[in-house]
């Protein structure tokens, strides 16, 4: 039903990692494409409860955002999240680090806060 567009939120009131766990099924089966996917569980939702300043990454937009990992044997994580603009979590093997030289500029409803950029441990050794 997903493949043929008669699904268009996915949404959970119980289990809160099987929307990751749904999303990464459908890109991993070729069912949807990530964009599309994610939309699902993000854009798709937030529009259908008239929530226009979340869901999509933008100018003026609350900046909700969940980095994910899917580098592991077992199923996709969260690795970090942020909502409004702060960081609100950080997994195992993750660093921050603020720089207030990369805030946007442009407008927005949300004062500026600085940048933040969440590095792999791994990737990015200290």
């Amino acid at each position: 039903m997903v493949a043929e567009g008669y699904c268009t939120v996915l949404a959970s009131d119980y289990y809160y990692p099987s929307l990751l766990h749904a999303v990464f099924r459908l890109v991993g089966e070729r069912i949807l494409p990530l964009p599309h996917a994610w939309a699902l569980v993000s854009a798709n939702p937030a529009s259908a409860i008239g929530l226009s300043d979340r869901g999509l990454i933008g100018a003026g937009r609350r900046a909700d955002l969940v980095i994910v990992d899917d580098r592991g044997p077992g199923p996709a994580r969260v690795a970090a999240a942020i909502a409004a603009g702060r960081v609100i979590f950080v997994g195992d093997g993750l660093s921050v680090r603020h720089d207030a030289s990369r805030c946007g500029s442009g407008p927005s409803r949300h004062p500026p806060r600085p940048a933040v950029e969440v590095a792999s441990a791994l990737d990015n050794p200290a």
